[in-house]
């Protein structure tokens, strides 16, 4: 059994932790974000008050897992990730494995690392129209080294408000 945090209502945000975490890391935010979203915090398989699993799981357990929590709470409508540290390499694997359930990702202090797969169709190859209509393009050295997409504003330095 996968131990969650369900609260809120509305679309659903996963969050996962990273490692020596738990759900309690994301306690202010489901506090503070319950009111407009549906937040769901997981211990991972063999963290917190989630049971041990019966085997060493490898990433890619840890991605299908946070998918099945995924179908079991939100069903095909699926969930914004949110990944931080180890979650965030997590959260990567999940996106490419199963692009149809994750509506966005955000990574916090995290590296896509271990999570990108060279081989595994990249999100910016899905969806480069997607990030042209939005005025986005995907970073050249991200696409050189098949990780996703970090996104720059196609407008140059100039034509930026300044800060």
């Amino acid at each position: 059994m996968t131990y969650t945090v369900d609260y809120g209502t509305g679309p659903a945000v996963l969050m996962l932790h990273g490692i020596g975490g738990s759900s309690d890391s994301f306690a202010p935010q489901v506090a503070g974000l319950g009111d407009s979203l549906r937040v769901i915090a997981w211990d991972a398989p063999g963290y917190a008050r989630s049971e041990d699993p019966s085997r060493e799981l490898d990433l890619d357990d840890y991605a299908d897992a946070a998918a099945e929590l995924i179908r079991e709470k939100c069903s095909d409508a699926g969930a914004h990730v949110l990944g931080m540290s180890w979650g965030g390499v997590i959260a990567t694997r999940l996106a490419l494995r199963h692009p149809e359930l994750v509506r966005s990702l955000v990574l916090g202090a995290s590296t896509v690392g271990s999570g990108a797969d060279a081989t595994a169709p990249q999100p910016c190859d899905r969806g480069s129209s997607i990030w042209a209509a939005a005025g986005l393009r995907t970073s050249p050295s991200a696409a050189r080294h098949g990780c996703c997409p970090r996104t720059h504003p196609t407008t140059s330095s100039s034509a930026r408000p300044e800060s």
